[in-house]
């Protein structure tokens, strides 16, 4: 997935944790649409709300998923300079450094 992300100017994605955080640690505007169907547990709808709460991406319900709204949502989402400062200053960062300490240090 590095590759795919290196060369990502935007993304639409689901709104699990580890994507959610995958693509805001690496900066990459995000267009979330949280799974909503009776089979999630709703933490997908709890992550998008926190996220766009922190001005950090873009949000489309399932429910109002429509052709139309979709490009809306994408064009909105590739010209909001909002979402792409706070992401550049978000402190959300890749977690590889301190899952290596954990283990380095569970290890002593």
């Amino acid at each position: 997935m590095g590759a795919v992300y290196a060369c990502a100017d935007a993304a639409i994605a689901r709104c699990g944790s580890n994507s959610a955080n995958e693509l805001l640690a690496l900066k990459i505007p995000t267009l979330f649409i949280p799974l909503e169907n009776s089979a999630s547990r709703g933490d997908q709808i709890i992550n998008a709300e926190y996220f766009k709460d922190l001005g950090l991406c873009r949000v489309l319900s399932e429910k109002a998923l429509t052709p139309s709204k979709l490009k809306a949502e994408i064009d909105c989402l590739m010209n909001d300079e909002k979402i792409k400062a706070a992401l550049a200053l978000s402190e959300i960062k890749c977690g590889n450094e301190n899952i290596i300490n954990a283990i380095k240090s569970s290890l002593v």
